[in-house]
């Protein structure tokens, strides 16, 4: 058993309408579908179950019946709907009246069951109450993650951040750079945290880059060349080169170049 709130989706600007008319709402019911039938969202075992949890007849709650004089099928929804406001509507499927409807929403065309699954399409979003605290709770440890460690950055580790981000800062002035880096950073945090946080190699991917763009090594679509050496097919591969201690007397050819051009 689980709660569970149905609320309208927001669009850019506005509210579905709501936030003009606050007082208004938008009912909806049972339908039919292309090939006929009633769609009520329950199955003939949750018909079952539901039916001994209620006390409503197992014929009241299946769907209408087209049959002429069979008036008890489906009698339940005749007159079922749910009604939205802005302020959406909570349910408690502990509760068989809250599950129906539960069951009817999360099969509708028009609503998107969590935040994640919504389209140009969807009317309504359902959200699970408590696995949306939880997203929301890790969304908000990521942005003061994010946040610490901005705080504690210098201009240069801001300059090589961003071109781990894939954003070339070589022609931007020390605000700008930070202007970018905050943006970048809490645009979307998650890819902050693995791209340059939890990035153990980030040293060596940001020394990739400004090799790259200074033109000592050539990018060809995903391999890395210098001369006519590819060093790696892909990012990981080229890393893996700069790591190799092996290759200790190229990597301080790269390092005399760079401090060159620099």
């Amino acid at each position: 058993m689980s709660k569970h709130k149905l609320e309208l989706v927001k669009k850019a600007g506005n509210w579905s309408g709501y936030s003009k008319f606050p007082g208004c709402a938008t009912t909806f019911g049972p339908y039919k579908t292309r090939t006929g039938k009633w769609y009520t969202g329950l199955t003939k075992e949750d018909v079952a179950r539901l039916s001994a949890a209620t006390g409503i007849e197992e014929a009241a709650l299946m769907p209408p019946s087209e049959v002429e004089g069979n008036i008890k099928q489906g009698s339940y929804w005749k007159n079922w709907a749910i009604r939205v406001t802005s302020a959406g509507v909570l349910l408690d499927t502990s509760d068989p009246y809250d599950e129906i409807r539960y069951l009817f929403l999360k099969g509708h065309p028009w609503v998107a069951v969590g935040t994640d699954a919504k389209n140009s399409t969807h009317k309504f979003v359902l959200l699970n109450v408590e696995q949306e605290a939880i997203t929301n709770n890790e969304k908000n440890k990521t942005k003061r993650q994010v946040a610490t460690a901005v705080d504690k950055m210098d201009v240069g580790m801001m300059r090589a951040a961003l071109r781990v981000l894939g954003i070339d800062p070589s022609q931007m002035s020390d605000v700008v750079v930070e202007s970018e880096l905050n943006k970048e950073a809490f645009k979307n945090p998650s890819k902050f945290v693995s791209a340059w946080i939890n990035n153990k190699d980030r040293e060596f991917e940001d020394f990739l880059e400004q090799l790259v763009q200074k033109q000592i090594i050539r990018k060809n679509k995903t391999a890395y060349i210098h001369g006519t050496e590819t060093i790696g097919n892909g990012k990981q591969d080229a890393i893996a080169y700069l790591k190799n201690t092996n290759n200790s007397s190229v990597i301080a050819g790269f390092k005399s170049q760079l401090a060159e051009k620099k």
